[in-house]
């Protein structure tokens, strides 16, 4: 009576609950599936409230993505929509955002390398040759092209030929004019630039002024120069004068185009400051002939 009882109320249970009765050792026994359901209803709970989280973590960086490219801050908001691809990598919108970022970026950069290739052109053409130095070398840290390498290779160049004698086969002014005159400064098949030193023959010395003639000398400034008639520094001095000064040949001297020269204002502005009207000169013989003596380039103090 007792184990028919027992049997009707676990049947009872598990009809209600929807569970299955068995017997072990005779003893009835309620395989229950309440804590299983339980447990999965939780486990449903959970996985939404995850799932909830997750949209609005994704929500909150995507909103403060697109904040930050309102406010023009790209590499910012990469890394903000970067961050929403980590919670959802399905989705297009924080890649296509991303994109719109770089190109934006790229565009910049675009914009901030022609402006710095401008002041920098701008400087080396007025000789500023230290100043365009500096702004070509910031040019390749936003592009790494041919054209600023080039432009700093020739500033180095020119900054280095400022504190040189420069002795040309044709006469000195602020062109080139291959039939006429070099252009004082700039190095052209005509020109030399020399260091301070002794040089006791003229003509093993240079290499492009002597090929033809020698026409024009620009002296810089805190330099002095020193020409011999003779090899070994000997014989009558032709030339004794200290920069800055800019000597042509006599020979010269009744060409209109080569007197104009001597009277002109140069351009750029710091080459005519470096080189007025008052420091042209003609030379007292022809020049041409001193190529067969020996000359000095000393440095000299500035006061």
């Amino acid at each position: 009576m007792k184990t028919t009882l027992l049997l009707f109320v676990c049947l009872c249970f598990s009809t209600a609950f929807g569970q299955a009765v068995s017997v072990i050792y005779g003893v009835p026994y309620v395989l229950t599936t309440i804590g299983r359901e339980i447990k999965q209803i939780d486990a449903a709970h959970r996985t939404k409230q995850q799932q909830q989280e997750l949209d609005d973590n994704y929500t909150a960086a995507v909103f403060y993505a697109d904040k930050l490219m309102s406010e023009k801050k790209y590499e910012d908001a990469i890394n903000s929509y970067n961050e929403a691809l980590t919670l959802k990598q399905q989705e297009q919108y924080p890649r296509d955002q991303i994109a719109k970022a770089v190109e934006e970026i790229q565009r910049l950069k675009d914009l901030q390398y022609q402006q710095v290739i401008y002041n920098a052109d701008s400087l080396y053409n007025e000789m500023k040759y230290t100043e365009a130095i500096a702004e070509y070398q910031k040019a390749l840290t936003l592009k790494t092209i041919q054209y600023p390498q080039d432009q700093l290779a020739k500033s180095h160049q020119g900054l280095y030929r400022l504190g040189k004698v420069q002795f040309s086969g044709l006469l000195i002014s602020d062109y080139y004019n291959d039939s006429l005159c070099s252009k004082a400064c700039a190095g052209d098949v005509f020109s030399d630039f020399i260091s301070p030193g002794e040089y006791d023959y003229t003509e093993n010395s240079l290499i492009y002024s002597s090929y033809q003639a020698l026409d024009g000398i620009a002296v810089p400034a805190n330099t002095r120069l020193i020409v011999y008639s003779q090899p070994g520094f000997k014989g009558k001095v032709l030339l004794d004068i200290t920069g800055p000064a800019i000597v042509n040949n006599i020979t010269k001297q009744k060409d209109p185009k080569a007197k104009a020269n001597q009277t002109k204002n140069y351009t750029p502005a710091a080459l005519q400051k470096m080189y007025p009207p008052t420091v042209r000169v003609w030379s007292q013989t022809d020049m041409d002939t001193w190529t067969k003596g020996s000359f000095e380039v000393l440095s000299v103090a500035s006061f």
